[in-house]
């Protein structure tokens, strides 16, 4: 049997209800209104938010905002949405920045900073769970 697959097992029979996880959350994965974009196929999402993908088909510069590393939001939007790692991502930001050939993207503190963030830069995407209502922000879907 698969090692993970035991220990998730194990985990799950030893935490109270209490302590067990939660059900997932719904991710958004949003962007500035300026860009228009409904839907993005789920590749295209890991290169932006892997920093290897710079510029939008029109030309203009892709700003990326995340949450920290250590927050929960950000854990599973990056394990649910993106099917990675949140260390996959980190290492990929940090050999960017040591080599000198990208940069990571831009952290915020909180959801609500990100959604500011977001519907106030031309070009920017982030994620959020909250539901939103504003006409600076759409939501994508993924394919």
């Amino acid at each position: 049997m698969n090692r993970w697959f035991t220990i998730a097992m194990l985990i799950t029979l030893v935490l109270t209800p209490q302590e067990r996880p939660q059900a997932q959350a719904v991710h958004h994965i949003i962007s500035n209104s300026n860009l228009g974009l409904t839907h993005l196929p789920l590749n295209k999402a890991r290169s932006i938010f892997s920093m290897r993908l710079h510029k939008w088909p029109d030309g203009s510069p892709i700003r990326v905002y995340v949450l920290p590393d250590d927050n929960a939001t950000h854990r599973q939007f990056v394990q649910s949405v993106l099917h990675m790692f949140p260390h996959q991502l980190r290492r990929n930001w940090d050999r960017y920045i040591y080599t000198g050939t990208g940069q990571a993207p831009i952290e915020v503190d909180s959801e609500e900073e990100m959604i500011k963030k977001v519907s106030t830069t031309p070009g920017a995407i982030g994620y959020t769970q909250k539901e939103l209502v504003s006409n600076d922000i759409h939501k994508i879907q993924l394919r």
